[in-house]
């Protein structure tokens, strides 16, 4: 009977020791691996019950310095533009780049010289790839420095900008013709440039907007 109530008492040690050991290793590294992420997934909002989108905070956090946030305070929704540091600050000089606002991306070409092309359409060579854009509208305007010929259009898959800015965004090279009435003027696009649009797309992705 000793023998039996001792071998109890034994049993009932071993089984609270084993309760009271740390969870091993190979656990606490998961549990810190899942802690690390910093993916926000698709989840359901509770009170509407629409899908949430993704949002990569990594990402925002890195590319968040490259950019400056401007409300527009004059507008009923306060919309806030997101504009490149590096990109043209007025209209009388020569840039290429992309900014954007919520689900809003936009693409902008401005030229600026001493004579006015009047032009019709561009024709981009992208990686050795050819594309063709028509803006809706092409502004123009002039001052002492000169003439400036520009677009500021929405991205979208209906007018062919989105192909356009998403093969800009992966290019190696690139250059666009511009073609006025009758003349013409190629453009090579810097390393800078086309390293900027990629950065816009990708922190507009990474907020979770997306392109028509």
């Amino acid at each position: 009977m000793k023998a039996i109530k001792w071998i109890g008492i034994v049993f009932v040690g071993l089984l609270l020791l084993g309760l009271l050991m740390p969870k091993n290793d190979k656990d606490k590294n998961l549990n810190s691996e899942a802690d690390s992420e910093l993916i926000v997934v698709d989840t359901m909002d509770s009170n509407s019950g629409n899908l949430k989108v993704n949002i990569d905070s990594a990402k925002i956090k890195e590319l968040k310095p490259l950019f400056k946030h401007k409300k527009d305070e004059f507008s009923e929704e306060q919309t806030e533009w997101i504009t490149p540091i590096a990109s043209a600050r007025y209209r009388n000089e020569n840039g290429i780049y992309c900014y954007f606002s919520e689900n809003n991306l936009r693409f902008v070409f401005q030229y600026h010289a001493d004579d006015w092309l009047f032009i019709k359409n561009f024709q981009f060579l992208i990686d050795d790839k050819p594309y063709s854009f028509t803006p809706d509208d092409i502004k123009r305007d002039n001052d002492e420095t000169g003439i400036t010929e520009w677009f500021d259009s929405s991205v979208n898959s209906s007018n062919g900008s989105r192909q356009i800015v998403e093969a800009l965004a992966k290019a190696k090279s690139a250059r666009v013709r511009l073609n006025g009435d009758n003349y013409h003027h190629i453009t090579n696009f810097t390393a800078k440039q086309l390293k900027s649009i990629k950065n816009t797309l990708e922190y507009y992705n990474a907020l979770g907007y997306t392109l028509n």
